[in-house]
């Protein structure tokens, strides 16, 4: 069982190695590996592929550069380091479970983003569902900076979001529109 976390201790649940935590770091680790190998490839440092396009070239690697930041940012609310919550605008955490899941939401983001950064015949609807989720989370994040708390990082990931999910529609668009589909 993990230790409780108490307002005295001043540490998140998530700080402590408790079983199955080093599991799921391990996990993040690896979809962040195998998201920086494929970006390598995607920008044609070592093509596997030599019937890749240059703008298929260009949504595989903005997808894949976003599965690096949901790994980063997962395994971030995972650790719920206090020096990166002061950074980030939150001051303390007293309640570490809803970060904790956020991190593994991310993490299960970075996977479809591998995924979506794939040929194959469900590419189309992992590529669409990259685009909503993308608006869906600016749109919330930024709703909750401007009417719930003013949080920088909130602001800022919406705003990232936001763009990310513009470059996705641009380069898909762009995409097709090269291969006829």
């Amino acid at each position: 069982m993990y230790p409780r976390t108490t307002i005295e201790s001043r540490r998140p649940l998530f700080s402590r190695r408790g079983p199955g935590v080093g599991a799921v770091v391990k996990g993040c680790r690896e979809v962040a590996r195998v998201a920086v190998a494929e970006a390598v490839v995607a920008v044609g440092v070592t093509s596997l592929d030599d019937t890749v396009q240059p703008e298929r070239n260009l949504l595989r690697l903005a997808l894949l550069l976003m599965a690096l930041h949901s790994s980063l940012t997962g395994i971030g609310l995972l650790a719920q380091p206090d020096f990166l919550l002061r950074w980030g605008g939150w001051g303390e955490v007293q309640q570490t479970f809803f970060p904790a899941q956020g991190g593994v939401f991310h993490i299960l983001m970075a996977v479809l983003y591998v995924m979506a950064s794939r040929l194959g015949a469900a590419r189309e609807t992992l590529i669409r569902l990259t685009i909503l989720v993308k608006s869906v989370a600016a749109l919330f994040l930024i709703v909750y900076y401007a009417g719930v708390e003013a949080i920088w990082l909130v602001g800022a990931s919406g705003v990232g979001d936001a763009l990310m999910a513009v470059a996705v529609f641009v380069l898909w668009m762009k995409e097709k529109q090269h291969h006829g589909g």
